[in-house]
């Protein structure tokens, strides 16, 4: 069962476990049932396309929303009756794609981010040798014809064997095209730049996934990340935020127990699941220490950064 026909499925399915027929599926391909096409959900599905598409909002009977990448680029739902979304993370852009269209009166985005991500990386390897191989890729398309020298040189496009000896080294070497215009093969540099653009932008998203988010969608919504360990990490990023503005300040034992409390409420827990009951447990937790401050009879403690 592909992906369209799983989408489908469980439209099918939480419509007969809930009894709702407010439920649309859309997808980019009209799938069959039990080899039947299901010309009534193609309509439905036909229809609230079309509403999205024209009015940027779903039409009045339908409260809830499955879709594939169909929805994908370009298209806005403006509309304030959805206040909960979901989205799958394969990839950093997916989700800066999805902050592009980002629903008008969204309060709380799910991201599913337990799979592992697609990463474009560049081979080092494959750079070196599709440098190499472009002097001998430039002889064989001499060879295959010469009347595209000499004083009116001609657009090797305007001969078959060239176009299809170009097309097919593009198509096997991902980091080589042919230049229509000059005649010539070179590195798809365009391609390399978009490549390490992604892989520092897919860093920042596992480094600190909270304020990647945030910078992503601003404030004002609630961002719930369902992989555990990256859940863990956006709670921990969360703390040490909570947490900077407090560093190298006195702080008496009332204003540590207000921070604990906050940090407990924020989700904070440690790798055994517990809350925590010490301020200094924290902190040490979240990669800080806590030293005292002046009199070390008088109480006061200050947060400092550990020296690595």
């Amino acid at each position: 069962m592909n992906k369209k026909q799983r989408i489908i499925s469980l439209t099918i399915g939480i419509g007969l476990l809930y009894g709702r027929n407010d439920i649309v599926a859309i997808t980019s391909s009209k799938e069959k049932r039990d080899g039947i096409v299901d010309l009534k959900r193609i309509e439905r599905e036909d229809e609230t396309y079309e509403t999205i598409i024209k009015e940027n909002k779903l039409p009045n009977d339908v409260n809830i929303l499955l879709t594939t990448t169909k929805l994908r680029e370009g298209v806005n739902i403006e509309d304030y009756r959805i206040k909960e979304c979901i989205s799958g993370c394969h990839s950093s852009v997916d989700i800066r794609q999805f902050a592009g269209r980002v629903r008008a009166g969204i309060e709380t985005l799910y991201i599913v981010d337990d799979k592992k991500q697609n990463r474009n990386n560049i081979n080092r390897f494959e750079l070196d040798a599709s440098s190499k191989l472009i002097e001998k890729f430039d002889e064989v398309i001499v060879q295959y014809t010469k009347w595209g020298f000499g004083i009116n040189k001609k657009p090797y496009a305007m001969f078959e064997d060239c176009k299809r000896f170009y097309e097919m080294m593009e198509k096997r070497f991902s980091l080589i095209k042919f230049d229509r215009y000059n005649n010539k093969f070179e590195i798809y540099n365009q391609r390399i730049i978009g490549c390490e653009k992604e892989e520092k932008d897919l860093d920042s998203f596992n480094t600190n996934t909270c304020l990647y988010l945030g910078s992503v969608f601003g404030e004002g919504i609630n961002i719930i990340l369902n992989g555990k360990k990256l859940y863990d990490n956006g709670i921990k990023e969360k703390g040490r935020l909570l947490l900077q503005d407090y560093i190298g300040k006195p702080l008496n034992s009332e204003e540590m127990n207000i921070l604990l409390k906050e940090l407990t409420q924020i989700g904070l827990r440690g790798t055994k699941n517990q809350v925590y009951k010490s301020f200094g447990a924290v902190v040490t937790y979240l990669g800080y220490k806590l030293e005292s401050y002046g009199n070390k009879n008088n109480g006061l403690k200050i947060i400092n950064i550990k020296v690595k």
